[in-house]
């Protein structure tokens, strides 16, 4: 059984075994294989894709407000991917739920470096998982048990004979994010105390790797 990870900012417990779904009426949901190809399964925290923070007003509530959204983003999708009941799925899910975030953040804020930042991770992390894919396996879309929460796209593993190197790759994508984003935090002292919950957050991830 995976040991448990805690997040580097916060110290909560952020992940328990996932429950798998059975076969019962009750939970069958009738997904084709093209739909929905992989396993539902529940993670302990819920990921919530869109920030809904797309105004933004120059005031220091909005920007505590959009910073400390970001954060549990970044904190619930580091659950969402640990729960992953494959674990050479979680390099391309953390590419995933990263690009999902970047993309759900208001520009024109002192969040832009950070936005970038997510930006390029997802990227970088995606090109790791091109580099290293299992073509011997397919891509799954992952999901709550409900449905109505689920990844955006096929999520693609890693081969298992090239996971430890793809790992070490992804690994350092994190460190370098976490370096981009404190020191961005300097040039944003609004946001810097918010800045510096994310990249707590986004190294979390680095614990979530060298675990799998």
């Amino acid at each position: 059984m995976r040991r448990p990870f805690r997040s580097l900012a916060a110290g909560a417990l952020l992940l328990a075994a996932p429950v798998l779904l059975g076969t019962s009426p009750a939970q069958a949901q009738n997904y084709s294989d093209h739909d929905y190809p992989g396993p539902s399964f529940v993670p302990s925290v819920t990921f919530v894709p869109t920030l809904g923070l797309t105004q933004y007003k120059q005031n220091d509530q909005d920007t505590a407000a959009i910073g400390n959204a970001v954060y549990k983003a970044v904190t619930e999708a580091a659950a969402f991917c640990a729960a992953l009941p494959d674990e050479t799925y979680q390099i391309d899910c953390l590419s995933e739920r990263l690009n999902t975030i970047y993309r759900s953040m208001p520009s024109n804020t002192p969040y832009d470096e950070t936005k970038a930042a997510l930006k390029s991770a997802a990227a970088q992390l995606k090109a790791v998982v091109d580099a290293n894919r299992d073509g011997d396996k397919s891509g799954k879309t992952f999901a709550t048990a409900s449905g109505d929460q689920k990844t955006t796209r096929r999520i693609r593993p890693v081969a298992p004979a090239r996971k430890a190197a793809a790992v070490a790759q992804a690994v350092a994508i994190i460190e370098e994010t976490q370096t981009v984003l404190l020191r961005s935090s300097a040039t944003s002292p609004e946001a810097k105390p918010q800045i510096e919950r994310i990249a707590a957050a986004v190294g979390s991830n680095k614990v979530l790797l060298r675990s799998a």
